[in-house]
């Protein structure tokens, strides 16, 4: 797939997720921009729109990285905890930046 049809196609789908689902797209629009840009990247690349944030925990085993296709296994559970999901694309209803500081370093091994 080229690249700009997967951008496109990273946009509808992150856009329509966000308004079916209880979840918001993150205000900083050039944040968003530059995560959909990875996912176009990695739809590319590796044939599907996985995390940006997940791209180095790939393991090539279709089955087991599918997890990781965005929105990822784990968004639900970080914007409950932590206002935000991992990458940062995600957002809950209210996020307020300065209080909602995102997933802590000390979680991040459940991803792998």
């Amino acid at each position: 797939m080229e690249y700009q049809k997967a951008l496109n196609k990273a946009q509808t789908l992150t856009e329509k997720y966000g308004e079916r689902s209880e979840y918001a797209l993150n205000p900083d629009a050039e944040r968003v921009q530059g995560l959909l840009e990875e996912m176009a990247r990695n739809k590319v690349e590796f044939g599907a729109m996985y995390c940006p944030c997940m791209t180095k925990r790939l393991t090539g085993v279709k089955q087991v990285d599918a997890k990781r296709i965005c929105p990822c296994k784990w968004h639900k559970e970080d914007i409950e905890q932590f206002g935000v999901c991992y990458c940062g694309l995600y957002v809950k209803s209210g996020f307020d930046e300065s209080k909602d500081k995102g997933v802590p370093p000390s979680v991040w091994s459940k991803y792998d």
